[in-house]
């Protein structure tokens, strides 16, 4: 931590970031401000195209979580209702966005959202996450790496995954049975029998799942989508130094370039600290 005439500030500082776009755009983000830091992840619709200026809506949804986060983290009254305030104002770019296609029954664009906050505990840190979708967060405490993520999605998209094998694309890309599936999806998006992500039309916020642990100042976090993570394979576990060195597994594999031009994988590794 640095210290300032103030007292102790807790703050992530970047270690590395990567970001690799899918089969079109980037539709991923990541990012940090003082004390909390976050992964985005888009997920494209069946329905694109609801905000001409965009080049898709799940590319919008992810930049504008980007815009927002950083102003609402730098707000000393957003710490205990943040992820409502956050809902509250991508409803509110949404719907000056889309215009008259705001109204439409389609869910929109979705995002999932992993958002870590570092707060001081004793003489130790105190990371919490909130996650919405899969996500990933890695966090080393206590000599072992603890995997953050919300998995309620994972039945829809294995059914997805199913899908991409019966038929083929049409001129998006996208077959007719991965396209039914995932209206069959869209569906459950945001109900209680269903998974729960960021979405400008369904409220979610209240409903992410939390972690808390306590950490080592300068223990390295990585933050990253699960496009990212399928590309990678750690053999070790991660170790803690103090060091300027980004995230290091043991040894890691490497990135596969094939699967993450596909799917789109962005990954960030940020220090706890100063």
């Amino acid at each position: 931590m640095s210290v300032s005439e103030t007292g102790p500030h807790t703050r992530f500082r970047s270690l590395y970031r990567q970001s690799l776009p899918g089969t079109r755009v980037n539709e991923d983000g990541c990012g940090l401000h003082g004390r909390h830091a976050w992964i985005v992840d888009g997920a494209t619709g069946v329905s694109d195209g609801q905000i001409g200026s965009a080049p898709s809506d799940a590319a919008w949804l992810a930049g504008t979580i980007q815009s927002i986060l950083p102003e609402l983290t730098g707000a000393e009254s957003a710490n205990g209702d943040l992820l409502e305030v956050l809902q509250a104002h991508i409803g509110q770019a949404f719907a000056a966005a889309a215009g008259a296609g705001g109204g439409s029954e389609d869910a929109g664009p979705s995002a999932c959202l992993g958002l870590l906050g570092l707060e001081t505990s004793h003489n130790s840190l105190r990371v919490s996450g909130r996650f919405l979708g899969d996500v990933v967060a890695l966090v080393q405490t206590d000599g072992t790496v603890l995997r953050w993520t919300d998995e309620r999605s994972k039945p829809f998209e294995r059914m997805t995954l199913a899908a991409l094998g019966d038929g083929g694309s049409d001129a998006s890309g996208m077959s007719e049975p991965v396209r039914r599936q995932i209206l069959e999806n869209r569906a459950r998006l945001n109900h209680p029998d269903g998974y729960w992500v960021v979405n400008p039309r369904r409220p979610w916020a209240g409903r992410e799942l939390r972690f808390e642990a306590t950490i080592a100042p300068g223990s390295p976090i990585v933050l990253a989508t699960d496009g990212f993570m399928r590309s990678w394979t750690c053999s070790a576990p991660i170790r803690t130094r103090r060091s300027t060195r980004p995230w290091r597994p043991g040894r890691a594999m490497p990135c596969s370039r094939s699967c993450a031009s596909a799917s789109g994988a962005t990954m960030g590794a940020v220090h706890s600290g100063a």
